[in-house]
């Protein structure tokens, strides 16, 4: 066992990356050993399976490039432990709901919602290539994002493995992918890449029993000597870094035959990953200290490469190297929650064991342990005040390591707070209870509930629904909805006089599912006992889509308006664009009216539209200006577009005539920022 040490614009600019090196352009290789556990790799604990040590799997890597690179027995996936969330997570440093789903026709527009690495790279160094290579059709979506502007650029290469020219099934040895990824590296100068090792996860679903410990043995030889091709190239040699990690493990103790079958939730099997780092300026031979999360690889690496990332909630790690990288982590503020002038911050860290805080007031409401504290929601009546939301801690000697939903209630408008059990137990890593006060002052609860952020209900230890929830003083009645649906994500709640109105971004259940995502959305009556449903009516608003394109609906907000009718607003994306959506007057037939709303700048795909009195608040992105813009209508009112002020914006809300956005500026700072509705010309 070794000892471990102490340790805009799309793109903002060239950073002054210090990490000694060679003269020469810079490349960065990411391997992805898909499912494998770190207890067959490079952990220090035995294997499970078959007793042995982690070095019986790998002595190569163990003899000739652990003594060259830093070893991580501490790096989580703390998302969907499924290979595109994480890969997304990798890619974008930040967490996004993107299922695994079946790509039959291609990636169509379920792709990415914010830009990769990648596209940043390509943005500010134009002679740049990139290539994603793997013997799945898993990471087809992460060739490109919906992010505004990347449309226009040159794209990562997409490179699918056959098994050969005459068969296209997926190549069934990995050390293919990895002489697909030397020829590629070697036939046109590469400044990044990532290979995805994928025969061995699906050894692990679908083989015989020793098939999956056959496979990572076999990862030895080839990993090995991909470090040494590279130092071999006059066009790599000394001025390349070589990340070889997991997108996520497998289960220890799941009650399969064998064990170690399938992957997909908590367990800390899954969510632990092996990590070993080289190159220039690494510290070489070392353990890292501190937790890793799969998030802080897009920073640290687009550091290395000269560019920032905006975007990501991971951290610049440059407690990796011998010297800073010259990358900026990301500061401020990391979300909020706002309801009758009490707002609630979660705040950024700069510790990696403990990298978000929740605060209300100057009160701490958040585990002083939790590594990641997210997704608040608020909602008040007077002296009353409720809050809701999901943390995380690290538990590595525990058999999982899961979200944990927490709420707290007020009575005295937030100078104090109590615990009280929150409506779910098991929450995944993209819960967020929607909270409002009904007329009789019951705090009422929606929410998808997706504890594995898997896609479909048929999924191994998946549990799909979309609930809602009535607070009777300490007890929660609760209810789902009827209607199959796949894949909930994000969420609308409003009420009305006994009746909650929900809605959700969800898809069918079919294998077709990524191409026909929509908004369900459905009411309940609630009085005493459980709220009762009536059934969830899907609505894809093809109306809107250019003829023959695929089309994406996400992001539901609902509102009832000033004459009590209840309206949607919504984002659309096809290949071209994306279209800000307004419907009213919702039926058992779906919506009675449907329009789009004119707007000068491409939405930002990941931001959900706000209601500000009878307004729909979209945010925009304009790369021709790097602009981030609030552009506000309705179905009476034309759009009218405000400058943010800032390049980018991720997340709105509003409170009375007030709408607030979380706003990033230079340096990778995030703010909160107010206007009023009368600034949209009302």
């Amino acid at each position: 066992m070794r000892s471990p040490i102490a340790v805009g614009t799309l793109a903002l600019g060239l950073t002054a990356c210090r990490i000694a090196a060679d003269e020469g352009p810079r490349t960065v290789v990411v391997l992805v050993l898909d499912g494998v556990r770190l207890e067959e790799s490079l952990g220090d604990d035995p294997s499970s399976a078959t007793g042995e040590d982690p070095q019986a799997f790998m002595p190569e890597v163990w003899d000739e490039l652990l003594p060259e690179g830093l070893r991580s027995t501490d790096a989580w996936n703390l998302g969907a432990t499924t290979t595109t969330p994480a890969h997304v997570a990798m890619l974008t440093g930040r967490r996004l709901p993107l299922a695994n789903y079946a790509t039959e026709h291609g990636p169509g527009v379920y792709r990415p919602g914010l830009p990769l690495l990648a596209e940043l790279l390509e943005e500010a160094q134009p002679d740049s290539q990139s290539s994603v290579l793997a013997n799945t059709t898993l990471l087809w979506p992460l060739q490109r994002s919906l992010w505004p502007g990347t449309e226009t650029l040159g794209g990562t290469e997409w490179v699918f493995v056959p098994e050969s020219g005459s068969d296209p099934a997926p190549a069934t040895k990995d050390f293919t992918v990895i002489a697909a990824l030397e020829g590629r590296l070697e036939a046109r100068p590469t400044r990044f890449a990532v290979a995805n090792l994928h025969q061995v996860d699906r050894d692990g679903h679908f083989g015989d029993h020793d098939d999956y410990l056959d496979s990572v043995r076999s990862l030895d030889g080839p990993i090995a000597g991909l470090w040494q091709w590279l130092q071999r190239q006059d066009g790599y040699r000394d001025h390349t870094w070589l990340l070889v990690l997991a997108d996520h493990g497998r289960h220890t103790a799941a009650d399969t035959e064998p064990p170690w079958r399938h992957h997909g939730c908590s367990c800390n099997g899954c969510r632990r990953v092996p990590f070993l780092l080289l190159g220039p300026g690494v510290r070489a031979g070392q353990d890292a200290d501190g937790p890793i999360l799969l998030t802080d690889l897009a920073p640290t690496l687009a550091a290395l490469l000269g560019v920032e990332m905006p975007w990501a909630d991971g951290l610049v790690r440059d407690d990796w190297f011998d010297q800073p990288t010259g990358g900026t982590s990301r500061s401020g503020l990391a979300d909020f929650a706002v309801a009758q002038g009490l707002v609630a911050e979660v705040d950024y860290g700069d510790d990696p064991a403990h990298r978000s805080a929740l605060w209300v007031e100057g009160l701490r409401l958040s585990d002083p342990d939790a590594i990641a504290v997210e997704a608040p929601s608020l909602a008040r009546d007077g002296d009353r005040a409720w809050l809701c939301w999901r943390e995380i801690t690290l538990a590595p000697e525990e058999a999982e390591t899961a979200w944990r939903p927490r709420c707290a209630a007020s009575r005295d408008a937030g100078l104090s707070w109590t615990p009280f059990d929150a409506p779910a137990s098991d929450v995944g890593a993209f819960w967020r209870a929607r909270l409002a006060v009904s007329p009789a002052g019951d705090l009422i609860a929606a929410y998808g509930l997706n504890p594995n952020g898997l896609a479909t209900e048929g999924s191994p230890t998946a549990e799909v629904s979309v609930d809602l929830a009535r607070l009777d003083g300490e007890i929660w009645s609760i209810a789902s909805a009827t209607g199959a649906l796949t894949f909930p994500t994000g969420g609308s709640l409003v009420l009305g006089d006994g009746v909650a109105y929900v809605a959700v971004a969800a898809s069918d259940t079919g294998n077709e599912a990524r191409y026909s995502r929509g908004i369900y959305a459905g009411r309940a009556t609630f009085g005493a006992g459980a709220p009762t449903w009536s059934p969830l009516i899907a609505s894809q608003f093809t109306t809107l889509a250019p003829e023959g394109a695929y089309w994406r609906v996400e992001h539901p907000a609902l509102h009832l308006g000033s004459d009590g009718v209840l309206e949607l607003a919504a984002s659309g994306f096809h290949e071209g664009g994306s279209v800000a959506i307004l419907a009213r007057g919702f039926s058992d037939l779906g919506w009675n009216q449907v329009q789009a709303l004119d707007l000068p700048a491409r939405l930002e795909p990941e931001v959900e539209p706000v209601w500000i009195e009878d307004l729909a608040v979209f945010a925009t992105y304009d790369p021709a200006r790097d602009a981030a813009g609030l552009c506000a209508g309705s179905f009476d009112q034309t759009a009218v577009c405000l400058d943010s002020g800032a390049a980018r914006i991720a997340r709105l809300s509003a409170d009375g005539d007030t709408l607030y956005a979380l706003v990033g500026l230079d340096g990778g700072v995030w703010e909160l920022r107010t206007w009023g509705v009368e600034e949209f010309g009302t």
